[in-house]
């Protein structure tokens, strides 16, 4: 939706006794419930015409909810870039970029008084339109990478890219692939699907629900290309979008990726999870793109490393 533009719904039968967050993120799938919380406590949202500031509002029949997006960010709010931070335009369509995105840059500032510079405050630099298409925390986001994952990620460009690849990846049509390092030999090939949820005490940090009860269903297929001494490069085919999904899936079977501190442990071969989103591959208004990148200077290092131990 456009700054400054409204949306509205009338409940029916089938609506009575949602939390109007809850309703809201099932009508507006681009953007996320912590979002929509936010705009409600914000005072953007009114309910039979009076302000709701309460996010677990319960809806009764024919309640008219009008929400009101806020207007677009101060521009002169922008940060200063000073360099590429590593950062890379791979390519620009009208309607999105596809970006390349370095170990240890973060996609989007976790809170609005943040001073780290991220992936967005580098893209809003050169393409300051994007301010306004989707979340105005986290404007062009549609999916991300962890900090210290390398790899490529899809931008869109204006609301109507942003509503189509929100729903392109919230039905699977984008094939993302990745490669990873992972510690000793697991099966040649596979798919993982055990439901994840956030850790009950580390707030940054996932967990498996074997049960699948608390827990959100998460799929990941994959292929062991070459084996070493004791690791594995394996190719890995995600075919949900959880937070931290390879790399808590990996280490369930007990081979957590190399470097990754949280899930494993650290490694003399890279100083950081061996984690590289490699390819993307959708079809967007009737083409079909395909875009890959190859791994960076540290993954190969790490890479060439283990072929020397290649059986």
């Amino acid at each position: 939706m456009e700054p400054n533009s409204s949306v509205d719904f009338t409940i029916s039968d089938d609506a009575v006794g949602q939390r109007v967050d809850t309703f809201l993120a099932n009508q507006l799938k681009a953007y996320s419930r912590s979002y929509l919380q936010t705009l409600i406590k914000g005072g953007c949202i009114t309910i039979n015409g009076k302000p709701m500031s309460k996010p677990s509002y319960p809806l009764e029949l024919s309640d008219k909810i009008v929400m009101t997006f806020p207007p677009a960010p101060d521009k002169k709010e922008l940060k200063k870039i000073v360099d590429n931070l590593g950062a890379a335009i791979i390519e620009e369509n009208p309607n999105f970029l596809i970006v390349f995105k370095p170990a240890g840059l973060t996609m989007h500032a976790a809170h609005t008084h943040d001073t780290e510079i991220t992936l967005v405050d580098w893209l809003l630099a050169q393409f300051t339109n994007l301010a306004s298409v989707g979340e105005h925390e986290r404007p062009g986001i549609v999916h991300r990478l962890d900090k210290y994952t390398s790899g490529l990620v899809i931008i869109p460009r204006n609301s109507y890219a942003h509503m189509q690849f929100s729903n392109m990846f919230q039905n699977r049509k984008i094939e993302k692939t990745y490669l990873a390092l992972v510690k000793g030999h697991p099966r040649k090939s596979g798919v993982i699907d055990l439901s994840i949820a956030p850790h009950p005490s580390h707030t940054k940090m996932m967990v498996i629900k074997r049960d699948g009860k608390g827990g959100r269903p998460a799929e990941t297929e994959y292929e062991v290309l070459e084996y070493y001494d004791d690791a594995a490069l394996v190719q890995v085919k995600p075919k949900t979008g959880r937070t931290h999904q390879i790399r808590v899936h990996f280490a369930s079977l007990g081979h957590p990726l190399l470097g990754d501190v949280v899930y494993g442990q650290e490694s003399s071969l890279i100083n950081r999870q061996a984690l590289h989103a490699q390819s993307l591959v959708f079809e967007y208004d009737g083409k079909r793109y395909s875009f890959t990148h190859d791994v960076p200077a540290d993954f190969q290092k790490a890479l060439d490393t283990l072929r020397k131990t290649k059986f």
